[in-house]
């Protein structure tokens, strides 16, 4: 019985550990920006762009499963960005997206663009809020 016992504690203390995501440790000569989903609205994938003096360097999308699904809310979405991908050193602009599958994949913008100053080898935590397609915001999470 005190074997069950342990087991059935050992699996729990997994599974709550990698639905974590206080354990994302990124490459050195990467960044993470990880977004979590604190919205009652439906979102599937989304997108990550960002900026150089307003003109668009790059994007990059993510979902959990094509037309899987949904992101419940809680869970997130990680970005890894390389120096392949834009410059890991001081300010950038970023803007983000969700794309909306059942929409013809309609790209929606959550809030306006966002700078963060980035720090290779480090993790980026957003959130998004919101109930509906016109009061969706991203915000910084302060860890």
């Amino acid at each position: 019985m005190k074997k069950l016992m342990l087991i059935v504690f050992l699996v729990h203390s997994l599974v709550a550990c990698s639905s974590s995501t206080d354990g994302i440790r990124p490459k050195e000569d990467t960044v993470v920006v990880d977004v979590k989903n604190n919205a009652d609205y439906d979102i599937y994938m989304l997108e990550l762009s960002w900026y150089h003096t307003e003109e668009l360097k790059g994007s990059q999308g993510t979902m959990k499963a094509e037309d899987g699904p949904k992101l419940k809310k809680g869970e997130s979405l990680q970005f890894e960005l390389t120096e392949a991908d834009l410059s890991l050193d001081g300010e950038v602009l970023f803007e983000l997206a969700l794309i909306d599958v059942k929409d013809d994949r309609k790209r929606i913008l959550i809030g306006e663009k966002f700078p963060l100053n980035l720090e290779k080898g480090k993790v980026y935590s957003l959130e998004i809020r919101g109930d509906k397609q016109s009061n969706l915001v991203v915000a910084a999470i302060n860890e």
